[in-house]
């Protein structure tokens, strides 16, 4: 039949409440996206999807685990299903899925680690797993994503130290982690991720100092690490960077912003320079505001329409 030799199949942003079984038979079928509707219960057990390259089941309200089928899709390069109701625990086998290049879990209910296969993904360049239950550290193993350019782990319980491996990740434009229970220093070896643009570690409990390595990120551009423990000075280095955004406020820093931060000219730079007796002294005309302000949170899915 004529259904048989269908290639693509969008109808995103339409009223549908279920998937028609015919639809996951198809042995020709390479974009599967019906993001943007109303289509409720578990994800299909069995799909006979064998060229199926983009599946996009994003903001619709299915529930349970992710089912053994999806990692059988081996030439899936994109797997959207972000802001549906799925729940317990990523499976391994999510690393089988070698083609992947954009994975994205993000604002669901997942519970459990981040499982140590996701290192298997060589051609990933977007993971997001923001907005979950998940927790436990971050496997050592992501370091094997080599490709990896945007991370985001915000706004789920993830606990124990950053992994100092994840420097190896050349490519790491964004690296996202507010919001969870992160502790230890802030690895120091990050200053050779000459291409990231973006540091969110805010609302964790990291301790020690500001790296000065981090001066190194010459692209840097948003630096928030706003709500942790960190003590000591902000490093003059940082003013070889590219910051327009600096969120240093309700942490354990002392001394005062350094010129040459407050030469970058940045659009918001943050401290806790309120009182008499300010933690932090603000030359004037630096800062945009003194201490704790009201954060827009972020939803990753906006990211995939910049």
């Amino acid at each position: 039949s004529q259904i048989q030799s269908l290639v693509h199949f969008d109808v995103g942003a339409n009223f549908i409440e279920e998937i028609p079984p015919s639809l996951l038979e198809l042995p020709l079928l390479e974009n599967l996206v019906l993001d943007d509707n109303f289509i409720a219960g578990p994800l299909p057990p069995s799909m006979q999807l064998p060229e199926l390259i983009e599946m996009d089941l994003s903001r619709n309200l299915f529930t349970g685990s992710l089912p053994v089928a999806l990692s059988e899709l081996n030439k899936l390069e994109s797997l959207l299903l972000e802001d549906n109701r799925l729940s317990e625990t990523i499976p391994g086998k999510i690393g089988s899925l070698t083609a992947l290049t954009s994975l994205s879990l993000a604002i669901n209910n997942f519970t459990g680690p981040l499982p140590s296969e996701c290192g298997q993904l060589t051609s990933l360049t977007s993971l997001f797993v923001d907005e979950n239950s998940l927790n436990g550290a971050i496997p050592v193993e992501l370091s094997e994503a080599t490709s990896l350019i945007m991370l985001y782990l915000s706004m789920n319980n993830f606990s124990g130290e950053l992994p100092i491996e994840l420097a190896v990740l050349s490519d790491l434009e964004v690296i996202s982690g507010f919001a969870n229970k992160f502790t230890g220093g802030l690895p120091t070896e990050f200053g050779v991720l000459d291409k990231l643009s973006k540091l969110d570690v805010s609302n964790n409990s990291f301790s020690g100092p500001i790296p000065s390595e981090l001066g190194k990120l010459l692209l840097l551009e948003e630096l928030k690490l706003d709500e942790n423990q960190l003590t000591g000075l902000i490093p003059s280095e940082l003013g070889q960077t590219s910051l327009k955004v600096a969120l240093f406020q309700t942490n354990e820093l002392t001394g005062e912003v350094p010129d040459q931060l407050c030469l970058l000219n940045p659009e918001q730079l943050v401290v806790d320079c309120a009182g008499d007796t300010p933690e932090v002294i603000c030359p004037a005309d630096c800062c945009s505001d003194c201490g704790p302000i009201t954060r827009r949170l972020e939803r990753s899915f906006h990211l995939f329409n910049e």
